[in-house]
């Protein structure tokens, strides 16, 4: 804060020599002049990589982005997009393994109540079948509207709504606390998610609860790193 209302070199002495840094000195964050610091992006969360030692400095980011093509400058942008890279890979990883913790679970909670494996898995099998019998039925239902054929029409589409009825009842058979969704995909107890942004686990019973998580400072953070990531690459290429 010293440094923003008084200078870096407020202890100097008077008629010191002063340097005036660059944008290619060792004591710059690299990655800031590219776009951001990461230690930026999660202050004060879970994911809070504490404070960066290197200097942010908006006029030395305007110089590196107006400065020529060089090996220093290509350096940098390729340490900010391997930095970018590994977190997002680390966040992919995260999401992978709490996804399969969620469904493990679901799966326990389900085998306490006498669902055996075996059972879960020919339940989801014919799911499966259904909602592909349900699909397919709805297009010939289509296909025979646009033909002028109401009758057949009518006739398919309440057969399809049959098929619906039989999915649902398997449904509501693995459902513990809603943990089911509309679609046959598994979820978790009280209607928790893995968000495929950041990884983070969040109960979605609600627009408010989402809203919270979407506005939460580490969502943000990685959804400006996934869409980031993708255009430098595009620009070094």
């Amino acid at each position: 804060m010293l440094d923003a209302l008084m200078g870096r070199h407020r202890n100097a002495e008077p008629g010191a020599t002063i340097h005036q840094p660059t944008w290619e000195d060792d004591g710059v964050c690299p990655y800031f002049l590219v776009e951001y610091c990461p230690h930026d992006l999660f202050t004060n969360t879970k994911s809070d990589l504490g404070p960066c030692e290197n200097i942010h400095d908006d006029a030395l980011k305007v110089a590196f982005s107006k400065a020529a093509m060089n090996a220093r400058k290509e350096r940098i942008m390729d340490d900010f997009l391997r930095m970018g890279q590994r977190m997002l890979s680390d966040a992919d990883t995260k999401i992978k393994r709490s996804k399969e913790r969620l469904v493990q679970d679901y799966r326990e909670q389900l085998a306490k109540n006498g669902v055996t494996p075996a059972q879960q898995e020919e339940i989801e099998m014919k799911i499966e079948v259904l909602t592909e019998k349900i699909n397919k039925l709805v297009s010939e239902a289509e296909d025979a509207g646009e033909k002028g054929d109401v009758e057949e029409a009518q006739g398919i589409f309440k057969l399809s709504e049959q098929l619906k009825t039989e999915r649902s009842e398997l449904q509501d058979s693995l459902v513990l606390n809603g943990q089911l969704s509309s679609e046959g995909q598994f979820s978790t107890r009280r209607n928790m998610e893995v968000c495929e942004t950041c990884g983070a686990q969040f109960v979605s019973d609600s627009q408010a609860r989402i809203d919270d998580h979407l506005m939460g400072k580490v969502h943000i953070g990685f959804n400006r790193l996934r869409a980031s990531v993708p255009e430098l690459k595009e620009t070094i290429n």
